[in-house]
């Protein structure tokens, strides 16, 4: 099954927790902090693999969870960071985040790698907040939690030569003599519902072919296949349009399909191009000679797939015009940052006379407080003091001994978040 467009979700592991511990050695007086830091969490991490043709394999794992970081040790030992998890995909998937459909990033070549999710920094053991105004912390950091984003995968294939043409003129007869691919052959219309690729051979110079599917007046308006099929021609090199030697009128099949091409995207004309005339086993000579004549501006090459007739010349021929053709452009320039940016945009919201708060910035400190030390808590109520809250409830007139509630932990307000 060839699936080309999936919705996911990633979600990269958390960080390990830093732990709280004391230094009990005989002979050490006072042996003070002892806690380790956590390990980072696993990232999530896609790798371009040549051998993949598909997006099948996300239609039975729409859910990617990275591994968790180790929690930080006594004598502080750091926690073990949590291998990445590498998820391979085939070359020409591009990556959008959702909701926005913000791109994030094309995988273009064998074994490229694109960070997808960041894994969660490991929280901070007691020994590392350790200072000459706290010589002996009681509090440690939990864990971040690993980035979580819903995205969509697109897959456009990657090919050097892309058959295109009407339903039933011949393409996957074409692809199955040129290569070893195994294109459905039958006389009827939308055969091939979905591209092939198969390597073509010429004295050690190898190029991919894709049989790509049949389409019809109005493609570009979404008839048939429409933009299923027309969305892969885009990154092919060069296009060999296929022409049905019994058609009543060969080149306004030409035509035709030039204007569905023009009418998705203009730039496709400015591709290389070859005219493959198939089926000359059941035309007469003169005939042949006739349809030859309307293509005299073009490179053209005439065969019968089902006999193998004049197919060497054409992948001679197809060898030729790719080397010459220009090079795409396979990457967008405008890539999003993977930088992971906590904005401090807090938000207070009064609701049944309790004081909501939220914010990036207060929900990371949240994440990394443990609320069954006394210790912890005192610091998060610091640290969200520190970056405006307090300032935000005076804001939205709160009063003595109101009740506030930041992401599930509730405390009575006296006036200042330090009491």
């Amino acid at each position: 099954m060839f699936i080309d467009s999936v919705k996911i979700n990633v979600k990269a592991g958390k960080g390990g927790n830093g732990i709280v511990a004391y230094r009990r050695e005989p002979y050490v007086e006072m042996g003070g902090p002892y806690g380790g830091n956590g390990g980072k969490g696993g990232s999530i991490v896609f790798m371009g693999d040549e051998n993949l043709s598909t997006l099948i394999d996300f239609k039975f794992q729409k859910n990617i969870v990275g591994k968790d970081g180790t929690n930080g040790g006594t004598k502080g030992m750091v926690g073990a960071c949590a291998e990445d998890t590498i998820i391979k995909v085939p070359l020409g998937t591009q990556i959008f985040v959702l909701p926005d459909d913000t791109f994030l990033g094309e995988i273009v070549s064998n074994k490229q790698i694109i960070l997808v999710a960041s894994g969660g920094k490991g929280g901070r053991g007691n020994m590392a907040f350790a200072s000459n105004k706290n010589k002996c912390p009681e509090f440690a950091e939990k864990g971040d939690n690993g980035e979580s984003f819903d995205l969509r995968l697109e897959l456009k294939v990657l090919a050097d030569i892309g058959l295109v043409g009407f339903p039933s003129v011949g393409k996957s007869s074409i692809i199955n003599a040129l290569t070893n691919a195994k294109s459905k052959v039958a006389a009827y219309p939308f055969t091939t519902l979905h591209p092939y690729l198969g390597v073509t051979n010429y004295y050690g110079n190898t190029f991919v072919v894709a049989d790509l599917p049949g389409l019809i007046k109005n493609a570009s308006l979404g008839e048939g296949l429409g933009f299923q099929f027309l969305k892969h021609v885009e990154r092919c090199k060069v296009f060999a349009h296929v022409i049905d030697a019994t058609s009543i009128n060969p080149l306004q099949d030409y035509k035709d399909i030039v204007k569905e091409l023009k009418l998705f995207n203009p730039l496709l004309l400015n591709k290389s191009e070859i005219i493959i005339i198939n089926k000359i086993d059941e035309v007469t000579a003169p005939d042949l000679k006739k349809i030859q004549n309307k293509f005299k501006t073009k490179k053209v090459i005439s065969v019968s797939a089902l006999y193998g007739t004049n197919i060497d010349s054409l992948v001679k021929t197809m060898y030729e015009v790719l080397s010459s053709a220009p090079s795409i452009e396979l990457v967008p320039k405008e890539i999003v940052s993977r930088t992971n940016i906590i904005l401090n945009n807090i938000e207070v919201i009064k609701e049944d006379g309790i004081f909501y708060v939220i914010g990036d910035k207060v929900s990371q400190f949240f994440n990394r407080t443990d609320f069954n030390n006394e210790e912890s808590i005192k610091r998060f109520l610091q640290q969200v003091k520190s970056i405006g809250v307090e300032d935000e409830l005076k804001k939205n007139d709160i009063k003595d001994k109101d009740t506030v509630n930041i992401y599930g932990f509730s405390f009575e307000y006296l006036d200042d978040l330090e009491n």
